[in-house]
């Protein structure tokens, strides 16, 4: 069976595991209901099927192998993950052990069902990587942005208390 059908079949024994294991991951800091873990998995593991869908040539591969592939079906979840991680006031690590958390599962899960096709395990592996990708590049963006802005406002208060 080849791993994005294991994924499809077994979705919900993924995310159900990948909720519970993610949380022993996570830095101390804010939660995140399992619901909204689930959610955003769910998510990126759609997304990680339809890009293991895609016809891949050789020469794709090693583009994408680089980050430089022409299909970017990762660029959306990565973006709303990023986003929602931001507003739960997540931090880079925390972003991090959910994608650990998320690759874990599903290979402990694949490998423990008896199937082993290493080109769909190295599609996963390129998926769930540019996924990652794109929601801490979304993250730092952002992080980058609310820390400019903080920064600004933080000298001009300074300045007006200081005076002319």
């Amino acid at each position: 069976m080849s791993l994005s059908a294991f994924i499809r079949g077994h979705h919900e024994e993924i995310i159900s595991e990948f909720a519970v294991f993610a949380k022993t991951l996570m830095p101390p800091g804010p939660e995140m209901t399992e619901a909204e873990l689930r959610d955003h998995a769910e998510d990126i593991l759609t997304a990680v099927v339809q890009d293991m869908s895609i016809a891949q040539s050789p020469e794709e591969q090693s583009l994408k192998s680089r980050g430089r592939g022409a299909a970017k079906t990762m660029e959306s979840s990565g973006t709303l993950h990023a986003d929602d991680r931001i507003q739960h006031g997540f931090t880079f690590r925390a972003v991090l052990a959910e994608f650990r958390a998320l690759r874990a599962t599903v290979l402990r899960l694949y490998e423990k069902s008896g199937e082993s096709d290493l080109t769909d395990v190295r599609r996963f592996n390129e998926a769930i990587d540019e996924a990652m990708t794109e929601s801490m590049d979304r993250f730092a963006v952002q992080t980058d942005l609310f820390r400019d802005q903080f920064i600004g406002v933080l000298s001009h208060d300074l300045r007006t208390l200081s005076g002319p």
